[in-house]
């Protein structure tokens, strides 16, 4: 489909109208963009940029001291009041035995477990291991 005249008496003038209408593509105001992710042709600032660098995250800190520690204090109507600390075993499985009865129980996010748990003897023994094999003891006094 052809719009205005089919024939052109000047070719000067049909190469001045190739132009205009190239130009009329360009978006009005997008004249002065600069393109900020295509590569430089400026060595320096490519120096600037390094695509090996990547970007580190934190990594958490660990704990120096991961000894383990545990309390029982007694407690009213024959419970007992145990704490226990594994600083380096956070969210970790604790198994504790006393006196027949054996039950697990899952330390905090930093490693810290506090329990009341029922006390069937007057000096109250309990025995706490970790899943690897480590462990302490707490007694009631």
């Amino acid at each position: 489909m052809q719009n205005g005249s089919a024939n052109l008496s000047d070719p000067a003038q049909a190469a001045e109208r190739v132009a205009v209408t190239g130009q009329a593509s360009v978006l009005a105001g997008l004249e002065g963009i600069t393109l900020t992710s295509s590569p430089t042709s400026n060595p320096d600032e490519e120096a600037l940029i390094s695509p090996d660098v990547k970007p580190q995250r934190a990594q958490p800190v660990a704990p120096t001291n991961c000894a383990l520690s545990a309390r029982a204090t007694a407690a009213a109507n024959a419970t007992a009041r145990l704490t226990f600390r594994a600083p380096c075993n956070p969210q970790d499985q604790v198994q504790i035995l006393h006196s027949g009865l054996t039950f697990t129980a899952a330390t905090d996010a930093s490693g810290a477990l506090n329990l009341t748990v029922p006390a069937l003897s007057e000096y109250a023994i309990f025995l706490i291991s970790l899943a690897d094999n480590k462990g302490t003891v707490a007694t009631t006094l």
